[in-house]
């Protein structure tokens, strides 16, 4: 039994990075660019929407805007896997890149739930804070 386990530790090192989300890995600057809109939102009402498939309609309140002028009402797909789509919660934080519809680009967008404050401000705010900060200056 040990030796198989052994054997499986050593065939994991040699398997490629693999990731959920083929996009992991874009910088902050990379998906400040490709977005239209990117705002720092709490979650103040979530209804469920039917057209041709399910998506969310989710109501936010405007903490901090980073680029565009973006609404108040955003929709987002849903996506268990997180890399297209994005599940929101009522009351939560949530930093959303959004296309010019004010849909959310997602996981692989950039959208995310805020857990750690303190190093999402790190991690987060303060290079979103720069990429605004520059591109007001332009």
């Amino acid at each position: 039994m040990k030796f198989l386990l052994l054997l499986f530790g050593a065939l994991m090192l040699l398997i490629p990075d693999a990731r959920a989300c083929s996009c992991v890995g874009k910088t902050m600057e990379e998906l400040y660019d490709s977005a239209d809109k990117v705002v720092l939102g709490r979650v103040i009402k979530l209804e469920i929407e039917k057209a041709d498939y399910e998506y969310q309609r989710v109501t936010i309140d405007i903490l901090e805007v980073f680029k565009g002028n973006p609404n108040t009402i955003i929709f987002a797909d849903f996506d268990s896997s997180m890399c297209l789509g994005t599940t929101f919660d009522f009351g939560k934080r949530h930093l959303l890149f959004l296309n010019e519809k004010d849909h959310t680009t997602g996981f692989c967008g950039g959208t995310t739930p805020i857990f750690n404050l303190e190093s999402f401000e790190k991690d987060y705010l303060t290079p979103l804070r720069k990429l605004r900060a520059a591109n007001i200056e332009m």
